[in-house]
C-alpha cells in the first residue's frame, strides 16, 4: 500500500478559477457609471487606485495582478454581500449576507413575527404539497427567515443587558 502525499491533493478552488470570478464581480461594481468608482472604492475599503485598477484590468494582460486576501476582503468588507455574493457562489457554492446594523427588533416581535412565518408555512402545507401558487409565499417567508436569523445573530452579539431586580 503506497503512502498519500499532498501532491495527489488539489483544492477545491483553482487560482484561475478564483481570479476569473473576483475579477468578473469587480468589473459588475466599479467603474465608469457603476456603484463605485476606482476612487470611491479606493476611500471606502483603503485598497490602493493602483491595486484596484490592476485586478479589474482583463485576466491575462500584463497589467492584471490578483487582490492579495487582505485587499480582498477590504473590497468585500466595503462593498458588502452583493459583491461576496458575485464570488462566493461560483466558487464555493455559498453565499453571503449583511448583518442588520439597524436598531433590533423587540423580542416579542422576534416571536410574533416567526409564528406569523410558521402559521403560513403550515396553512400552505396543510394539503400535503407545496403547490405552485405556494412557491412565491414560501420564497417571502424564506426571506424572511433570513432576516430574522440576522437579526438573531446581532442579538446575539450584543451585550447582555442585566436584569432588574423585582
Amino acid at each position: 500500500m503506497g503512502t498519500v502525499t499532498s501532491a495527489e491533493f488539489s483544492p477545491l478552488v483553482c487560482r484561475n478559477a478564483a481570479d476569473e470570478a473576483i475579477h468578473e464581480a469587480l468589473r459588475q461594481f466599479v467603474g465608469h457609471k457603476k456603484r463605485y468608482t476606482v476612487k470611491k472604492l479606493q476611500r471606502k475599503s483603503g485598497v490602493s487606485a493602483k491595486m484596484i485598477y490592476s485586478a479589474i484590468a482583463p485576466v491575462g494582460s500584463q497589467e492584471f495582478r490578483p487582490l492579495n486576501r487582505e485587499n480582498l476582503l477590504s473590497i468585500m468588507a466595503a462593498i458588502g454581500a452583493d459583491f461576496a455574493n458575485e464570488v462566493l457562489p461560483k466558487l464555493c457554492g455559498i453565499g453571503t449576507f449583511d448583518i442588520p446594523e439597524h436598531p433590533l427588533p423587540h423580542p416579542g416581535e422576534v416571536v410574533a413575527e416567526s409564528a406569523e412565518d410558521h402559521a403560513s408555512i403550515a396553512r400552505a402545507g396543510a394539503d400535503g404539497m407545496f403547490c405552485s401558487r405556494d412557491h412565491a409565499q414560501l420564497r417571502a417567508v424564506g426571506q424572511d427567515h433570513i432576516e430574522l436569523g440576522l437579526q438573531l445573530v446581532a442579538l446575539g452579539d450584543k451585550p447582555a443587558r442585566k436584569a432588574r431586580a423585582a
